[in-house]
This record gives C-alpha cells, structure tokens and sequence, in this order.
C-alpha cells in the first residue's frame, strides 16, 4: 500500500514521467528529482552536488558516477550545459551554466539564454570545471609537446647496464624519495649486481676490493639515481685491471 503525505508546505510536484524514464538509472532519476526541488536561483556546483548525493557515513558519490549521471540526463534532454565556462574581466574562471528540468522547459531556456549548449556524448560532462583561481597563461597541451614529453621518459627510468644508451650525466634528476629510504645494504647490493652485470656474487668481490672511498661515493650515486653506466664500468674496469683474479668467484 503506498500512503502518499499530503505537504501544505515545503514540498515540490514533480510529473511522473520523470520516475518512469526508463532511460535514466534511478540514481539519475533521484539526481534530477533533487535539482527540481531546489529554488530557481539555486547554483549547480557538481563538486557540492557530489557531496549532496552522498549517503552520510557511507561512499561518497566519485566523479565517474557523477558523470554518467549528467550524461543521462543531457541525453534524455533533462540537462544542458554550456559550451563555454564564464571568463571572468579579472582574469579568473567562472562557472558554467547548467539548465535542469524537463526536457520541453530545458529547450525553451536554452532557446532564451542564447548560450551554445555543450555535446550529449558519454564524455560530455566530464572536465571539471576550472577553479576560480586558474588563471588563462597556463600551458597548452599539443601533439608536439606530448610527443617530446614521451620521448624523455627513460630519463627516469633505470636501464640494465649495456641495454640502452649510457645516461647522459647533464640531465637533472628529480630526488627519488623511496630510493632515498632505502636501506644501505639494500642500496649496496644494487651496485654489486651492476658490477657484476648481473651476477651479484661477482659484483660483491669487486665491490669489496674498492677503496672505502670509492664505495661510498656509488653507493651515494645509486641511492639518489645519478650513478650511470660510466661509473659502474670505470669502477669495475679499475678493480679487473689492478686485481683481475677480483672477478673470479671463491673456490
């Protein structure tokens, strides 16, 4: 048995064919039923609204819901938004304008505002707005700049001795900060094994016949990513050289 309230105040009356859309999930449906029931003036902010759809104490709504659900209703012609987000004189972000209602009433205030109203593909509604604050002299993203950004990615990388290129030592590196937690046995052990060129038991003979000098400067070079191949091998070359039975393994 439904028992329907009767409201004398505080209520919203809604058309029935917004709860029976089947093309809408039912959380978009509740989505737009919440829209409709706030004043005309009221401002749609999806980061707030997010946060308004969310159960208290339980998962909040993420973007990749919220997105969907705007998709749904653009779609189904309940939402529309414009094309272009406001561009305010001193220079800042504004907001986007976004019209809810029924799809006849969605038209007819698209048709008066004589704003371009935005594409109904899945993707949509996907870009966050810009923050207030996020000024227009920022960069530009281009084919070009993503393919030189590609090509630097081995910079960061760390290669098997002999498998790439030798690093080139003028390239800055950023501070890796996981590397730098990173025990000294544990760091030391990784010289070894590129001394040996993989083989750690030859590497640990060479690397104990180094002056103690000499092993604590790759060992500080390996800890902050800026030991290269040249190091490793001028260091393995000196101990072949000065002791060649140092690269012989223990009988």
């Amino acid at each position: 048995m439904i028992i329907r309230p009767v409201c004398k105040k505080e209520f919203v009356a809604l058309p029935n064919s917004l709860f029976n859309d089947r093309r809408l999930s039912a959380d978009t449906r509740a989505m737009i039923a919440l829209l409709l029931s706030k004043p005309r003036g009221w401002e749609l902010r999806p980061i707030a609204l997010a946060k308004l759809l969310s159960r208290e104490g339980g998962k909040p709504v993420g973007w990749t819901r919220l997105s969907r659900m705007f998709t749904e209703a653009a779609e189904a012609g309940y939402m529309a938004r414009s094309q272009e987000q406001a561009h305010k004189d001193d220079g800042t972000w504004g907001r986007y304008d976004y019209f809810v209602g029924v799809p006849e009433d969605v038209v007819r205030a698209v048709q008066r505002a004589g704003v371009a109203i935005a594409p109904h593909p899945r993707d949509a509604h996907k870009d966050r707005p810009r923050a207030a604050n996020d000024y227009t002299n920022h960069k530009k993203q281009t084919s070009k700049n993503t393919k030189l950004k590609n090509s630097n990615h081995h910079l960061d990388q760390r290669p098997e001795l002999g498998t790439w290129p030798r690093t080139n030592t003028s390239v800055s590196r950023k501070p890796n900060l996981r590397r730098s937690s990173l025990r000294q046995e544990v760091v030391q052990h990784r010289v070894a094994v590129r001394l040996g060129l993989g083989d750690a038991a030859q590497g640990w003979l060479i690397f104990g016949a180094l002056p103690d000098a000499r092993r604590d400067t790759l060992t500080a070079m390996e800890r902050s990513g800026h030991l290269n191949d040249d190091e490793v091998l001028a260091a393995r070359d000196s101990i072949v050289v000065a002791n060649p039975l140092a690269t012989k393994s223990s009988p």
